[in-house]
């Protein structure tokens, strides 16, 4: 049993590996390359450059995810970024770091952007851009195909598709959003790498493809103490499409949690996610997710965990220079 076991994980190890190595690197492949965070309505700037600003002060962000833990070089992301309000400016402006980890090929990038804000008496409309960079590192030496010579020092996978060392290309990034933030909903709409990305030796190496994201989101109470925020986001790079659906509740002001579900059909069906947070003080905010697979892989994949923190500065800043105070004691 145990043998069986074990045979059967290392050969869907080997799939995965092949399958996300195919995604990331061969020209030509279709598939989403975009990290996957359960906890995106809490951190919507990190998909959505026309966010920053809309938290009202320096907000910071840092996220951690595993997904489906179980599996040998399962994928794994990191994120930090920050944005905050430049009221001189009219707009607001933030930073992007990420790294993702998916078996041997690994992903950084870091972006930076900008958004015009317009306050209107039914809400703030933005409209924003990004610019960055992203380097690819594929450690070729790692992966392991059934017809490889793998004898001693001598790597040879015997595929063209395949390197048998290290190889890394780099790419610019851009990308561009829209937001509306009302009492009642929010509506985001954004896109990165379009046209397409082709970096360095792309026959063999970093090629981006189109993304596009859709987030709704609506707000209601129950009373003073229980808020609602439903919410749905949408990916797609005109091929694949992934739904994110999450129904979150606030009490209290500072107790919250939500559950949702990964996937709009039986084909694409992946998650059911459970989260849960806590506004620790009035600037600090603590969220976990837990991801419980409904896929294929569900029996072996043991979930997967994610964890945001957030920081709020709480106070106003790049409003300029305040004006000279001049006393004067008459009563006009």
């Amino acid at each position: 049993m145990f043998f069986f076991y074990f045979t059967y994980v290392n050969d869907i190890i080997k799939k995965l590996q092949l399958f996300f190595l195919l995604l990331m690197v061969c020209h030509g492949a279709f598939g989403q390359q975009q990290a996957q965070y359960t906890q995106s309505s809490l951190n919507k700037y990190h998909f959505n450059p026309a966010y920053a600003g809309m938290d009202n002060s320096l907000s910071l962000y840092a996220a951690y995810r595993t997904q489906w833990s179980g599996l040998l070089s399962n994928p794994k992301s990191q994120n930090i970024n920050g944005h905050l309000p430049l009221y001189f400016l009219k707009g607001a402006a933030g930073l992007d770091l990420s790294n993702t980890q998916l078996g041997s090929f690994r992903q950084t990038s870091i972006n930076a952007s900008y958004n015009y804000i317009v306050d209107r008496s039914y809400g703030l409309f933005s409209i924003g851009t990004k610019l960055g960079f992203a380097q690819g590192r594929l450690s070729g030496e790692t992966l392991i195909t059934p017809d490889g010579l793998y004898e001693g020092s001598v790597i040879n996978h015997n595929d063209p598709l395949l390197p048998n060392n290290v190889l890394s290309s780099s790419s610019v990034l851009f990308g561009a959003g829209v937001y509306m933030l009302t009492r009642k909903f929010e509506i985001g709409l954004s896109f990165e790498h379009f046209p397409e990305v082709n970096a360095q030796n792309s026959s063999k190496g970093l090629l981006l493809d189109a993304h596009y994201s859709l987030y709704l989101e609506y707000k209601f109470a129950l009373n003073n103490r229980l808020k609602f925020f439903p919410n749905i986001l949408v990916k797609t790079d005109g091929i694949e499409t992934q739904t994110d659906l999450m129904f979150l509740a606030k009490y209290n002001g500072s107790i919250f949690g939500g559950i949702g579900i990964r996937g709009f059909n039986e084909k694409s069906v992946d998650a059911l996610n459970i989260l849960a947070g806590m506004q620790l003080s009035e600037r600090v905010r603590i969220s976990y997710s837990f991801g419980t697979g409904l896929s294929n892989i569900r029996r072996v994949n043991e979930g997967s965990h994610e964890i945001l923190i957030n920081y709020n500065f709480n106070k106003v800043i790049g409003q300029g220079q305040s004006p000279r105070i001049i006393h004067n004691p008459r009563h006009l």
